[in-house]
């Protein structure tokens, strides 16, 4: 059966938009930041503010005078419907400050014709057995992204924000209010100040070094004396397995003393329990085969629904990116969409990264350049943290680690000695010898 319904459109205000665009430069200004070519449904109309945006991005004024110079150089002058066609726009614009209110309808006609074809798709996709779900759902969340308002809503000038700012400086200042989330090691948090909402903080270490304890340490800080929700995206083990670590480090007991059926201090989890019984809630995802946008959609839906303050994801190299020439620009993309994520939440996310393997099995100490795979993975983050334990020549890391803040956009960098107890798979503090010393 042909639909001949008639898709959304609005030619009068697609007319108006043109019309004032060519004689006001700040409706031109209004409705370049609002609209784009295929927003227009007339096909001589969106030729017509294809030649305006490129004029605009040559740095020429558009006007009557240039526009149609423009077409007749193109060859389309006549099949827009000539000059008098352009002069007729202009006749048709009754009031400028009007400009927003039309962009505004020509806009809302685009977004319903994006969401009917591809809800069409979905469907006749849905009756494709051959195609995978997840492609299928990805595709149309594609959608939901692709009508998101991108306007200058989240545009505020100094003497909007800047008197509530500074009273947030002076609680800051006096103690009243964390500047972020502890880490449960104090000395991390006197040099970062703590996981700042939106920050990107990157872990990274050779293999084997306890990069995965090292963050499970952080969140179970995060959840029992900070009760801060989190999530996470475990990509290597299963919830499981990392709740057992998380118990099992709390309660002192070493896990494969469980799984060994070796002599266990039952009471220890009776406070283990007591203490996750108060905690705020963990999310785990543990799902092998996660795309940014997955991470994406599932963290906004999570956070929406339990008001997350951390994110987390292991680990980042596993995540599967966007299409891309390279493997380079596949992680670039990776780590762009993580970016996006933390700003568009207003959170801190922590993700855990593979470094480079070292050059003729050196055992030198990282640094940020050896972040694997891509160079966004440097640039991107606002703090990059790494972990650093001496290997000796058979192979057997040491139990000391350093803990190195090799990246801080918003402040010093810096190092932090500590003991990696691997039995409990925990870092602590190199004097202590009891779990109640330490802040984790």
């Amino acid at each position: 059966m042909v639909d001949t319904r008639i898709p959304p459109h609005a030619v009068d205000a697609e007319q108006s938009v043109l019309g004032a665009i060519m004689q006001d430069r700040q409706a031109l200004t209004k409705a370049l930041s609002l609209l784009c070519a295929r927003d227009f449904y007339v096909p001589r109309h969106r030729h017509i503010f294809e030649h305006v945006t490129a004029l605009n991005d040559a740095g020429i004024a558009v006007d009557l005078i240039t526009l149609s110079q423009s077409l007749e150089d193109a060859g389309i002058i006549d099949d827009i419907g000539g000059r008098r066609y352009l002069m007729n726009l202009t006749d048709s614009v009754l009031r400028f400050t009007n400009i927003e209110d039309h962009c505004n309808i020509v806009r809302n006609a685009s977004r319903r014709n994006i969401l009917i074809a591809r809800c069409s798709e979905t469907i006749n996709n849905l009756y494709n057995a051959d195609l995978p779900l997840e492609h299928i759902t990805e595709r149309y969340q594609s959608a939901l992204e692709e009508i998101k308002d991108k306007s200058s809503t989240n545009i505020i000038t100094m003497s909007d924000n800047i008197a509530s700012r500074i009273e947030e400086l002076k609680k800051i200042q006096k103690g009243e209010v964390k500047p972020g989330l502890s880490s449960g090691i104090t000395e991390l948090d006197n040099i970062i100040n703590g996981f700042c909402p939106g920050d990107i903080i990157v872990i990274g270490a050779w293999p084997n070094i306890g990069k995965t304890a090292f963050v499970l340490n952080i969140i179970d800080h995060v959840i029992v004396s900070e009760r801060t929700p989190v999530l996470m995206f475990e990509l290597e083990m299963t919830k499981e397995k990392i709740i057992d670590r998380m118990i099992c480090s709390r309660a002192n007991v070493p896990s494969r003393s469980i799984k060994q059926k070796e002599a266990v201090i039952w009471s220890n989890f009776d406070a283990v329990e007591e203490a996750y019984a108060n905690a705020a809630s963990f999310y785990i995802i543990d799902d092998a085969a996660l795309t940014i946008k997955d991470i994406q959609n599932r963290a906004s839906q999570v956070k929406d629904e339990h008001d997350i303050g951390l994110v987390v994801v292991d680990n980042l190299q596993l995540v599967v990116g966007p299409e891309s020439e390279s493997r380079r620009g596949e992680i670039d993309k990776i780590s762009q969409g993580i970016k996006a994520l933390g700003k568009d939440l207003r959170i801190p996310v922590i993700a855990i990264s593979h470094l480079r393997k070292p050059e003729n099995g050196s055992r030198r100490k990282p640094n940020r350049h050896d972040l694997k795979e891509s160079g966004a993975l440097e640039a991107d983050p606002d703090v990059v943290i790494l972990i650093h334990r001496d290997e000796d020549k058979w192979g057997i890391y040491s139990d000391e680690a350093e803990v190195m803040v090799v990246k801080n956009r918003d402040g010093e960098t810096g190092h932090i000695n500590m003991r990696y107890n691997g039995a409990l798979t925990r870092f602590e503090k190199p004097t202590s010898n009891n779990y109640s010393e330490i802040n984790f």
